[in-house]
């Protein structure tokens, strides 16, 4: 996953909008080496590669979600 030359680059606020977090969760998913980022000098950027990734990754699954509704289910029976 390499970065294009001349593709922009997303500010700590812009990515926390295109996730729906607080900017403080991002900076934390940061230090938590949760989440991918760039380091331009002081600045921390993102791509928009790095948040597709993350959100690809991060997805669950809908069968794993209705497994995992099944077993909560049972164990409320």
């Amino acid at each position: 996953m390499g970065i294009e030359s001349g593709k922009r680059l997303l500010s700590i606020k812009e990515t926390s909008e295109i996730l729906n977090i607080k900017v403080g969760t991002l900076y934390n998913w940061i230090y938590e080496q949760k989440i991918k980022h760039i380091k331009v000098g002081r600045l921390v950027r993102f791509s928009q590669e790095i948040i597709d990734e993350f959100i690809k990754t991060n997805t669950i699954q809908e069968k794993k979600l209705e497994n995992a509704c099944k077993i909560l289910r049972n164990l409320l029976l």
